[in-house]
């Protein structure tokens, strides 16, 4: 597929959207531009929301050359790599789009995101992982990996699900507080037609509701998780060779992103959007801009999300960089936004999220 010209893509939009708000973008550069430290704390800060989104958690060198290397040769390049940002032109999204979750599996190796280990099995057998580092650490846990894909024959399928039922906790749904070596995690368990969901760490997850009791994890279920957690980020040190279809890794090139974007306490979306360049708001003006909510140790925030593909991505992506607003990558993929007056503040934050098989 190719990438949309810019100037095509924003008169599309333009002409599907409503007569965008009054924003003062210039005083909003000059703001953000005065505010490195406030910018700093800003990007500190969103490290602690990064659970609420499906993000790509690990840097990428794209070794190009230019005037020699095709689409193709980038694509071949990437695909042995995880992804930070978007996908290059020629990276061929996994297929099929959509997939039947058989397993989810989350396991934090620090209080913090840094350290969080997650696995998704779906029924077709694609195994897509993510681990990421902390840079405070010097072992094992420093490197980061970007969403990385490898595939399984039924029969491996079916050997990780039985690895996860000799755990003995994915009978019923089960929530526990941290302690006994845990710090937070969450298992996603299919039976028959429904997901068993098993929690631990003093976290509000979004598929538990915050009003349930919580019981502290007795040592056996600890060990049990700690364990599921070893075997699960190894798989192939214990899964015989019929339980592969494809073992080779590869990253995994979504079919498209979830665009997340919020303000500051209080804003809603008009005025969200309206903080955006003019070409960035009237482009996801003509969104179906859904509404959610993310959580923290402190809590639930409202955000709204837009769906759009790589190629509508990759052009929102240069109309950020062309009106000049603040970007990073870091551990969690992504982010375009601008600090607000307080310490903690934010003017507005934009996140670019890859949209996972069970998403769709």
């Amino acid at each position: 597929m190719s990438t949309y010209d810019d100037t095509l893509l924003v008169a599309r939009f333009a002409a599907l959207a409503p007569e965008p708000l009054t924003g003062d973008w210039e005083d909003i550069l000059d703001r953000a531009g005065r505010a490195r430290k406030g910018r700093q704390r800003f990007a500190d800060s969103l490290q602690s929301r990064r659970r609420r989104h499906l993000v790509v958690l690990a840097a990428v060198v794209l070794v190009v050359v230019v005037g020699a290397a095709s689409a193709l040769a980038v694509r071949a390049y990437v695909l042995h790599q995880g992804i930070v940002g978007l996908p290059p032109v020629g990276a061929a999204p996994s297929t099929p789009k959509s997939g039947e979750l058989v397993l989810g599996f989350t396991f934090g190796h620090t209080f913090g995101d840094p350290g969080r280990f997650r696995v998704s099995v779906y029924a077709d057998g694609r195994l897509i992982s993510e681990r990421v580092g902390d840079s405070d650490r010097t072992d094992e846990y420093r490197n980061s990996t970007g969403l990385l894909e490898r595939r399984l024959t039924p029969e491996g399928v079916e050997l990780v699900r039985a690895e996860v039922i000799s755990t003995g906790l994915v009978d019923h749904d089960l929530h526990l507080t941290s302690g006994e070596g845990l710090y937070f995690g969450q298992i996603a368990f299919r039976t028959e037609d429904r997901l068993v969901h098993v929690t631990w760490g003093d976290v509000t997850w979004d598929n538990v509701d915050p009003d349930v009791p919580r019981r502290s994890p007795t040592p056996e279920q600890a060990s049990a998780l700690i364990r599921l957690d070893a075997r699960l980020a190894d798989p192939a040190s214990w899964l015989p060779a019929s339980a592969w279809e494809d073992p080779d890794t590869k990253a995994y090139v979504p079919s498209g992103y979830s665009v997340c974007y919020e303000g500051g306490q209080g804003v809603g979306l008009s005025r969200v959007l309206a903080l955006l360049p003019p070409a960035a708001e009237n482009m996801l003006r003509a969104q179906e801009n859904t509404p959610g909510t993310y959580t923290n140790l402190r809590g639930r925030f409202p955000i709204w999300c837009s769906e759009l593909t790589n190629e509508e991505a990759r052009a929102l992506e240069r109309i950020l960089d062309a009106a000049g607003v603040n970007s990073w990558k870091d551990l969690f993929g992504l982010t375009y936004g601008a600090p607000g007056p307080g310490p903690d503040a934010t003017e507005f934050s934009l996140t670019f999220n890859p949209i996972l098989p069970d998403q769709r």
